[in-house]
């Protein structure tokens, strides 16, 4: 189990870095700009399991992980080409609140978890 999960992982990176490729090809902002943007994919929720694990007693495991997905779920949705098929219009929304935004709503998912029990 161990070695497939490393395989499915390494598989998936592989396919988020080719899209990352064609993704920083049709953008027009610098690097840095791009870099910071692929990284709030991670970042949105792993920031908002920390905040929960930090600022409540609850959360768990399977909370957690979903969490990660939603969080970068989140991002996902509010990216300027998927946004514009979502709203209907030209709508873009700035990086930081695209982080806030997904960080929110996973916290929300991990604290919606059972809460953690021997605390």
């Amino acid at each position: 189990a161990p070695r497939l999960a490393v395989v499915l992982m390494g598989a998936l990176l592989t396919a988020f870095a080719i899209g990352a490729v064609f993704l920083e090809r049709s953008s027009d902002g610098t690097l840095i700009t791009f870099a910071l943007g692929v990284m709030t994919f991670t970042y949105a929720g792993l920031l908002g399991v920390f905040l929960t694990a930090l600022l409540t007693h609850r959360g768990n495991g399977r909370s957690a992980i979903a969490a990660l997905f939603v969080g970068a779920g989140v991002i996902l949705l509010c990216q300027p080409y998927v946004l514009r098929h979502v709203v209907g219009e030209h709508f873009t929304l700035a990086m930081p609140w695209s982080m806030a935004l997904g960080t929110l709503v996973s916290f929300a998912v991990c604290a919606a978890g059972a809460p953690k029990s021997g605390r």
